[in-house]
Parts: structure tokens; C-alpha cells; sequence
């Protein structure tokens, strides 16, 4: 009992301070945390780097647990030895999840890994490779040929770009109206030619147009996959909170 009260007596309002914030983080609590953590900064009282920095990276740790990493940056700003590596890291982390990509590089000059992840999420696959090893190449459509299939076959381009149904749909939907078109014109109907051809007409364009945004899409797709795949295979996510 005299112990206890003797240590008691012998703990600083820090020590309290961040003896709270760290229970406070431990029960997943970021917010209330990080004002502990602020308050046991404001209650420091010698002037010590590492105890000192420990803290702002923790604070900055949180921020970017809550999907602020533009805070965590300004927090960094507070950190007394900024010449060190660990604060190259946290800052190069912070900018990555701000997708500062080329200023996260920069901070992360020397960890191959972590240059080549800068690399692999601007999709510069070439670079990437330098640095995380061979990566496939992701499959590709045409545009082109997708909008060009479509202009000769509605509905084709989309089949081709990998949307099948659509495509179907698509070639039922321009046969149809191009039908009744045909029908309307032959039947010498005043009305119902014109409303059937501007269907037609709108249905075709639209079919073409929507054949080259597929590919596209399509070749986002696979390099997102790819993105994904590297970073799983890699485990680069350890490097995030």
C-alpha cells in the first residue's frame, strides 16, 4: 500500500497524461485519444526528442486512422527531429494516403519497396518493376475496335469488351427500332418513320459510343486488378494503419 501511494506520488501529470491516452487508444478510441495525447505534449516537461516525437507520431497514426491524413501532415510539422528516418517514413506515409504520390517518393528515397508502391499506384508499370520485381502485363481492348465492331454489328464491341448481356441487349434493342424503321418508311407511314429512325439513329450512336466507354473501362479495370493483386501478393498494406 505505501508502494502504491509512493509511486503515485512520483508520476508526473504527463506520465498521466500519457498513460491515459494510451488506454484511451487501446480501447479504439482515436478521438478522445489524440486529445490525451495533445495534452500530454502541452504537459511535457523536459526537453526530450524521442518521448517528445514518440507522441506526434502516434497523434499522426491516429489521423490517419481517421481518414485524415492532411491533419497527420500538419502534425509531423511538430515534430522536433525532422532529419530522422522514422519521420521521413510517417511523413512519405501521410503524403501516399493524400495520393501525393512523386512528394511521397521523395520522402521515401532509399525504400525501394515503398518507391516502387508510389510507382505501382500512378500505374507506371515500368518503373514499378525496377523496384518490386516483374509485374505481369494487364490484358487490353481496343477502343477503337470495341466502337468500330459496334459501328458494323450493334452490340458486338460490347460483347468484346467482356459486357456480353449488354451487348446482346443492345443488338436486340437496335434490330427492333431499326425494324420498325424499315417497316415504318416502307409502309410510308408520316409519323411513326420519323419516331422510329431518331430512336434508331439515338439507340446506334449511343451503342457505338458505349462499345469505346466499355473498353476503356475495361482497361482500368485490369490495371486496378493488377494494382490489387501486387499490393496482396507484396503485403504492402502493412505499411498503412
Amino acid at each position: 500500500m505505501i508502494l502504491w501511494w509512493t509511486l503515485l506520488l512520483l508520476t508526473t501529470p504527463f506520465q498521466d497524461a500519457l498513460r491515459f491516452a494510451r488506454y484511451l487508444d487501446r480501447q479504439e478510441d482515436p478521438y478522445r485519444a489524440i486529445l490525451e495525447y495533445r495534452r500530454a505534449l502541452f504537459l511535457l516537461d523536459r526537453p526530450d526528442t524521442t518521448l517528445h516525437d514518440s507522441v506526434v507520431y502516434r497523434i499522426a497514426y491516429l489521423y490517419e486512422v481517421l481518414e485524415a491524413p492532411d491533419r497527420a501532415l500538419q502534425v509531423l510539422e511538430e515534430a522536433w527531429d525532422t532529419a530522422s528516418a522514422v519521420w521521413r517514413f510517417e511523413r512519405g506515409r501521410a503524403l501516399f494516403l493524400m495520393g501525393l504520390y512523386p512528394e511521397a517518393r521523395r520522402a521515401w528515397q532509399g525504400r525501394d519497396t515503398l518507391v516502387g508502391w508510389t510507382y505501382l499506384r500512378q500505374h507506371r508499370f515500368t518503373e514499378a518493376a525496377r523496384y518490386l520485381g516483374p509485374l505481369p502485363t494487364p490484358p487490353r481492348k481496343s477502343p477503337w475496335l470495341a466502337a468500330g465492331l459496334s459501328a458494323l454489328v450493334p452490340g458486338l464491341g460490347k460483347m468484346y469488351a467482356g459486357h456480353f448481356w449488354d451487348g446482346v441487349f443492345s443488338l436486340l434493342l437496335n434490330g427492333f427500332t431499326g425494324w420498325q424503321a424499315y417497316r415504318s418508311l416502307r409502309a410510308r407511314r408520316p409519323l411513326a418513320a420519323p419516331l422510329y429512325g431518331g430512336l434508331f439513329a439515338f439507340f446506334y450512336a449511343g451503342n457505338v459510343y458505349g462499345s469505346y466507354v466499355a473498353a476503356r473501362q475495361y482497361n482500368r479495370t485490369q490495371v486496378d486488378l493488377l494494382v490489387a493483386r501486387t499490393e496482396v501478393r507484396l503485403n504492402l498494406w502493412r505499411y498503412l494503419p
